[in-house]
């Protein structure tokens, strides 16, 4: 299907979005459109943090994130947001849900603690008000979560699945425990089986990602397909009510015609592979069954408790 995202901040149609056959479309809450979100992250703004960095990570996620709190709507209660920062999604959550927020960061050290200062401009108000967020700061990778069981109605797990380094199911275990029974889960994580990718793959160029000076946690470490996905919430207790792709960075042209050329051709071959070639997976999931033991053969190796 043609995308039906509006241009930003134009009311018009943009190339990038003519040009993506399987694009859902972009969502708003009710009274509100994505320009005016995009309208309002763009006045986010973290003191200590460059504001040209910020810019530049907007300009290229922002639907992103407007899909990630679409998937967020409906619930009510407590909320976990796991790796809150840089808090685009943290502002967007604090402006059009009622959600309890419970922020997570994870920077290295032992502290437990830690807080950021953000400003922005919502309801008409001309200069940000500065808001402090305090997080809880630990490694969602090895450290036991300290929240007690079903804690919480929804637990955002977004852009931190592709940056562990070694094993994802203690996390997910995590969020089966502290969330509650029938609880939300919504991940999002970079999509493996992109267009892009496969062109990349085409041109003979390499598509994992690049060593990070940030560390092993400041690079992509294992990339997933929606596929994938499903099973690993599978494994961990989850059910997925709702998964699909979309892109969310926008490129030159040349490659958007040319991934237009590979979505139309992998929809002739089969439309469940032609819908699943977004730059971004996005899921929600409920918590269901209690999580299944060991590591799953298709995602591991040289484990002893291999299933």
């Amino acid at each position: 299907m043609t995308s039906q995202v509006r241009a930003a901040s134009t009311g018009r149609r943009s190339a990038f979005d003519w040009l993506n056959i399987a694009q859902p479309r972009l969502p708003a809450p009710d009274g509100t459109d994505p320009d005016a979100l995009l309208a309002l992250m763009r006045t986010v703004r973290q003191e200590g943090v460059e504001g040209g960095e910020l810019d530049g990570y907007l300009a290229r996620d922002w639907r992103r994130f407007i899909y990630t709190l679409d998937l967020c709507l409906g619930v009510e209660g407590q909320c976990l947001e796991l790796g809150a920062g840089p808090y685009f999604t943290t502002v967007l959550l604090r402006e059009y849900t009622s959600l309890s927020l419970t922020l997570t960061n994870f920077f290295g050290g032992p502290e437990t603690r830690g807080e950021d200062r953000i400003r922005y401009a919502a309801a008409g108000q001309a200069d940000g008000e500065a808001h402090v967020l305090a997080y809880d700061h630990f490694n969602v990778e090895t450290d036991r979560f300290p929240y007690a069981d079903a804690s919480f109605d929804i637990i955002l797990f977004c852009e931190v699945l592709e940056h562990l380094t070694h094993d994802p199911l203690p996390a997910l275990r995590e969020m089966a425990r502290v969330l509650k029974p029938g609880g939300r889960l919504v991940l999002t994580t970079p999509n493996v089986a992109s267009a892009r990718n496969l062109l990349r793959l085409m041109r003979g160029d390499n598509v994992h990602d690049r060593y990070s000076g940030y560390g092993p946690y400041g690079r992509h470490n294992r990339e997933y397909t929606l596929d994938e996905v499903v099973r690993l919430l599978a494994h961990c207790g989850f059910w997925v009510e709702r998964g699909f792709t979309a892109n969310v960075k926008g490129s030159g042209m040349g490659s958007m015609i040319a991934g237009f050329l590979t979505q139309i051709g992998f929809g002739l071959w089969s439309r469940r592979r032609g819908r699943r070639l977004g730059q971004y997976i996005f899921v929600s999931a409920t918590r269901g069954a209690e999580p299944s033991p060991g590591h799953p053969g298709w995602l591991y190796r040289s484990f002893d408790d291999q299933a």
